[in-house]
C-alpha cells in the first residue's frame, strides 16, 4: 500500500451550511423580507445572466454579484458627500449637514419674503448667474441588495429585495422594474421548460431507437411543455 508523503498538502473543502447542492443556493433563512418574489426552480446561472442583463439597462445603476453571499450589491445615483467622508470625522460631517440645512432655510426664507426675484434681477443685471442652491442628495442615491435562496417547502427560488441606505423614491422604482421583468410570463414559461428542451436538443437522435424517436417528436415535446 502506497503511503502519502508528509509533505503533501491535502485541502478538504468545507461545505457551506444550509447549502443545497442541486439548486446551488443556500436554503431560505427563518426570516425573509416581506419584499420578495418566488421564481420556479431553474438553472441559477441562467437566472443570474437574465437579471444581470436587465440590471445593465437601468441608467446610473452600478452592481456586482457576490458569489459568497448569493446576492447583488447595487448602488444607484450619486453618493451623498457626508458618506464619502471618513465616518470618524464627525465634525466635518456635521459642518456639511449644517451648511446644507442653512442654505435650504435661506432659500425658503428668501422665497417667502419675495426676495427671490430681486436677487435674480440683481445677478442678471451684473451678467452673472447665482450659485446653485445645494439639493439634498439623499433623493438621488440608494444602496440596495437582491438576495437569492432556495425554499425547500415550496420548491421555489426566493428573490428578496433589501434597501440598506438611501432614498426610498430611488429604491422602489428600481425594484418594481426588476419584479416586472421576473414576473414576465414568457420568462417563467421558458425557464420551467428549458431543462427539458435542452435534454431533447442535447441527446443524439437515432431513428432506430423508438424511445428517443418518441421523446424527440415535436408533438410530444409540445404536449409535455403544456404540463411544465
Amino acid at each position: 500500500m502506497q503511503k502519502l508523503s508528509p509533505n503533501v498538502n491535502i485541502i478538504f473543502e468545507k461545505p457551506l451550511p444550509h447549502y443545497h447542492p442541486i439548486v446551488k443556493l443556500i436554503t431560505k433563512a427563518w426570516y425573509t423580507s416581506p419584499n420578495n418574489l418566488e421564481i420556479p426552480v431553474c438553472d441559477v446561472e441562467i437566472l443570474k445572466k437574465y437579471i444581470n442583463s436587465n440590471l445593465a439597462e437601468i441608467e446610473s445603476l452600478r452592481f456586482k454579484y457576490n458569489e459568497k453571499r448569493f446576492c447583488w450589491e447595487m448602488e444607484f445615483g450619486t453618493k451623498p458627500t457626508e458618506l464619502t467622508v471618513d465616518q470618524n470625522d464627525i465634525k466635518l460631517i456635521n459642518i456639511i449637514k449644517k451648511k446644507k440645512y442653512a442654505a435650504k432655510q435661506a432659500a425658503e426664507k428668501a422665497e417667502a419674503n419675495g426676495l427671490y426675484e430681486e436677487i435674480m434681477d440683481e445677478y442678471y443685471d451684473n451678467g452673472e448667474l447665482p450659485c446653485p442652491v445645494p439639493i439634498d442628495s439623499n433623493g438621488k442615491w440608494c444602496r440596495m441588495f437582491i438576495y437569492l435562496s432556495y425554499d425547500e417547502e415550496k420548491n421555489v427560488i426566493l428573490v428578496e429585495f433589501h434597501r440598506e441606505n438611501g432614498d426610498r423614491a430611488s429604491f422602489y422604482p428600481i425594484i418594481h422594474t426588476i419584479k416586472h421583468m421576473l414576473n414576465d410570463t414568457k420568462f417563467k414559461n421558458w425557464i420551467k421548460r428549458l431543462e427539458y428542451i435542452m435534454f431533447c436538443e442535447g441527446i443524439e437522435y437515432d431513428e432506430k431507437n423508438h424511445i428517443i424517436k418518441y421523446l424527440c417528436n415535436d408533438l410530444v415535446k409540445m404536449e409535455v411543455c403544456t404540463y411544465l
